[in-house]
């Protein structure tokens, strides 16, 4: 087969990440990602990497992902999100506390708080447009693998 001029440029591997490697919201890392469309992984280097949805099958499960990257130990998100109006905070902050408690942004989990913006506004609207297919199940549905064609 010949490879076009484009295709030199694209590396012919697979970029891999085990799906047990991940934390989501579902106790199963493989639910969390085919149902819920959102996991994330910690790195070595502290910050946090979220792989979600950006494609599913005809039966609703997701197939394709992409990822971003935070480091959550000093993301702010209402700098982060600053287009998001004050009064969704409140909202949300009542939700999240119990009758009667008064709960603070920061007492709230990074990982919820991200999930949670997704749900109500959208991927594009919170990490940004995806521009490549991304990442594929493979066929184990044991690991995240790079789709390079």
């Amino acid at each position: 087969m010949e490879r076009s001029l484009t295709d030199k440029y694209i590396p012919d591997v697979r970029i891999k990440c085990k799906v047990k490697s991940l934390s989501g919201i579902d106790a199963s890392a493989l639910i969390s990602l085919q149902e819920y469309g959102f996991a994330w992984r910690e790195e070595k280097d502290g910050t946090t990497t979220f792989f979600y949805g950006i494609r599913t099958d005809e039966h609703g499960t997701y197939i394709e992902f992409d990822h971003a990257n935070y480091d959550l130990r000093t993301l702010d998100p209402l700098r982060e999100w600053r287009w998001v109006k004050p009064d969704y905070w409140e909202q949300y902050l009542e939700e999240m506390s119990a009758e009667g408690e008064q709960r603070e942004l920061k007492c709230i989990p990074m990982t919820r708080i991200i999930y949670d913006l997704v749900q109500d506004y959208g991927y594009e609207n919170v990490f940004g447009s995806t521009y490549w297919r991304g990442f594929r199940l493979s066929k184990s549905e044991r690991s995240l693998i790079w789709i390079v064609r």
